[in-house]
């Protein structure tokens, strides 16, 4: 029988992670519509490293967890230029990535939105905690309440996990693809 401390347990990530810098890699960019049937990019990013946090005394894991950043494609809008800023501070150009010629910054096709899998970058993530949400009944709904979170016997809201979140400002700059699997 093995006894094992809380230093060796390394726990789910299903708690508030330290905003900080960290290492992923870009496991997929898509364009899609939104709901409102704008297009988007849609990049989901990795955890690569570091592969687990302390936090409040007990390890838990990054490494493997997601993120996603969803970019409005309308050059009128500053979304675009911050993805295309962000990406040039992780020496990800995409200009240079995608091949793209004279004067074009940024391409939405499919195969040139691909060419960015596998690239890492460093970029500032933090989480966002769940709260869980009372859904009104149809009479409610007709009566114009709305979804209202649910309390705890002590009046805080009750959280149910927690979401990590980033977007393309907050691009620290570049990271080395090892090709090595950290986990």
């Amino acid at each position: 029988m093995a006894k094992y401390t809380t230093e060796e347990v390394v726990f789910g990530a299903n708690c508030p992670l330290p905003t900080d810098a960290y290492v992923v890699r870009i496991n997929d960019m898509k364009k899609k519509k939104s709901a409102a049937g704008n297009p988007m990019a849609v990049t989901e990013l990795e955890i690569v490293s570091p592969t687990s946090v302390e936090v409040l005394g007990k390890r838990y894991a990054t490494g493997g967890q997601k993120v996603t950043i969803f970019t409005v494609l309308d050059p009128s809008m500053t979304f675009m230029a911050q993805m295309i800023e962000g990406m040039k501070r992780a020496n990800l150009e995409p200009r240079v990535v995608q091949e793209l010629g004279e004067g074009e910054l940024f391409s939405d096709e499919e195969e040139d939105l691909a060419k960015f899998k596998g690239k890492m970058l460093r970029i500032t993530i933090d989480s966002q905690p769940q709260v869980a949400m009372r859904r009104p009944t149809p009479e409610e709904k007709a009566a114009g309440i709305k979804s209202e979170p649910l309390k705890n016997p002590d009046g805080t809201e009750m959280v149910t996990g927690y979401r990590l979140q980033t977007d393309w400002s907050r691009v620290v700059g570049p990271a080395e693809n090892t090709g090595e699997n950290p986990y």
